[in-house]
């Protein structure tokens, strides 16, 4: 396994819950993760990831606007780059479906295990330094 420091791993959180988004950044960064934004909105979040190369996007499914999924999907299609673990508490077969099918590398179920959600973004970044 290559060694990738968690200082080396952009991360975006998109969330529109002040309060999940909040506590994540606060645990992605006391990780020494590089927590480079934070949004509420998906359309301000996807400006920012076309011009910043982000390596992952944590993503809500359930946002205004334009979903997480429908997120997922222009992210994928456009901005492969970046790969996206998307998050909710509804954690339906069909919505975790079509998460993976929208593109996502993987899918987390609110409230988030902390140890979850680090070994996830760890398997993503190994695979990518890989």
């Amino acid at each position: 396994m290559n060694n990738v420091t968690n200082a080396k791993i952009s991360i975006v959180v998109i969330d529109d819950s002040d309060f999940t988004r909040k506590n994540l950044v606060h645990f992605l960064k006391s990780k020494n993760y590089n927590v480079t934004a934070d949004f509420n909105h998906a359309r301000p979040a996807l400006e920012y990831l076309a011009a910043n190369n982000t390596q992952i996007a944590l993503v809500d499914v359930v946002m205004p606007e334009i979903s997480g999924i429908e997120l997922t999907q222009k992210i994928s299609q456009n901005l492969g780059r970046t790969k996206v673990i998307m998050m909710s508490s509804l954690a339906q077969e069909r919505i975790i479906l079509e998460a993976i099918a929208a593109g996502a590398q993987d899918f987390l179920q609110k409230p988030i295990n902390e140890l979850h959600l680090d070994d996830s973004i760890q398997r993503i970044a190994h695979a990518e330094s890989a």
